[in-house]
């Protein structure tokens, strides 16, 4: 990941929450990515996994990949 735009420090991936729902099973978390040394950070970002009729993993929402793309695609 590219580095802060405000202080040039190094930027890390966070989770913040873990979900769980039922009846289908979804996992939804909720991610972000923030600079270790000034806290700034991208905003949320969530993903959404389920398991469809059929058995099959679902990805609807990648939620740490789209926080990744924001954080380093963001006009600086």
């Amino acid at each position: 990941m590219k580095a802060c735009p405000f202080c040039g420090g190094e930027a890390k991936l966070v989770k913040i929450t873990d979900g769980y729902t039922t009846n289908p099973v979804t996992i939804r978390n909720k991610w972000t990515v923030k600079c270790v040394s000034c806290n700034v950070d991208i905003g949320i970002f969530s993903s959404e996994i389920f398991e469809d009729v059929e058995g099959g993993l679902c990805i609807r929402k990648q939620g740490g990949v789209d926080a990744i793309n924001a954080w380093n695609t963001r006009n600086e």
